[in-house]
């Protein structure tokens, strides 16, 4: 089990968790971005307006759903960042076994087969 401290914000008026603060972006001529121009002070609660905003560390099921995500997030990068050499790999290995297609590793053959569709999908 992780030991992954995971922090959460919610209002101390209603308890609710759709907070955050309010903040205007500004246009910067020399980056030609928009940067963060003013954060407001004040928290804002979606449910209940104005309030103060309280950390809190997530638990159970809440904290599992979250390391989930980050999980998911992460094996999402990875393979954005790797896929197409996978993608590679797996067609040389398909042109390889191709010629010598035996009952052994047509099983092989097919299942790589997929796998590239299933990244061409992706």
């Amino acid at each position: 089990m992780s030991t992954t401290k995971l922090n959460a914000y919610r209002c101390t008026k209603c308890q609710g968790t759709d907070v955050g603060y309010h903040a205007t972006s500004t246009f910067d001529l020399v980056t030609q971005e928009w940067v963060l121009g003013h954060e407001f002070d004040t928290g804002w609660c979606n449910d209940c307006g104005p309030t103060v905003l309280a950390i809190y560390e997530l638990q159970g099921d809440e904290r599992a759903a979250v390391l989930a995500q980050q999980q998911k997030h992460a094996r999402q990068a990875l393979f954005a960042t790797n896929g197409q050499a996978l993608a590679d790999a797996l067609t040389s290995m398909v042109a390889a076994f191709a010629p010598m297609v035996t009952e052994e590793n047509a099983l092989i053959v097919a299942n790589a087969k997929a796998v590239i569709a299933i990244i061409g999908e992706a």
